[in-house]
């Protein structure tokens, strides 16, 4: 069943399905899922109080969701997106992370927010490969499609990309538009 509030919410994130017409946002303790004509299409259940951010894996096998309690903790939660099942929780944040980001073919999962810093972890463990830092709040994540690099943009308006392997910054691109709040 779908949750809903006694009034409409803002939408904070919104992502589509590279390989499908799938599209997912956060929800109340869900994550709703709807079709290309935005009908409903089903609901992936999520434990924590609130949700902030959705992204998908470059081949679209994984769906990844920025939850938590504000102010208090914050993870990534990973699902199965054929199957629906979560696939592994990453992450001990003290906020909600703003951003996420998987790739399904490495087994990386990427969270940032308002720690200032990229944090990629490996789905397999759990071990953190590396903390990016940065000098505001993350708010975009993305992994290139080989998962090589990690783009980070943040809300000073830098977009730093990260090695995986290793954690090495490999360069600081200045956006003067301000925040970076999307990459792709």
């Amino acid at each position: 069943p779908l949750h809903t509030g006694v009034r409409p919410a803002a939408v904070k994130s919104l992502a589509r399905s590279p390989v499908a017409d799938l599209i997912a946002m956060p929800g109340l303790q869900q994550v709703l899922l709807f079709d290309a004509q935005f009908e409903p299409f089903g609901a992936l259940p999520c434990p924590q109080p609130a949700i902030e951010c959705v992204n998908f894996t470059a081949d679209g096998s994984q769906l990844v969701v920025g939850c938590g309690e504000p102010g208090r903790t914050g993870i990534a939660l990973v699902y199965d997106v054929r199957t629906g099942r979560q696939l592994g929780a990453f992450g001990a944040e003290r906020d909600v992370p703003l951003a996420v980001a998987a790739h399904a073919g490495r087994g990386l999962v990427a969270l940032g927010g308002a720690g200032k810093r990229a944090r990629v972890l490996r789905q397999r463990d759990g071990e953190e490969l590396f903390a990016g830092a940065h000098d505001d709040y993350v708010l975009s994540l993305q992994f290139s499609p080989d998962g090589k690099l990690l783009a980070a943009g943040d809300r000073a308006g830098a977009i730093q990309l990260w090695e995986v392997d290793g954690g090495r910054l490999g360069s600081t691109l200045p956006c003067s538009a301000g925040a970076v709040n999307g990459l792709a």
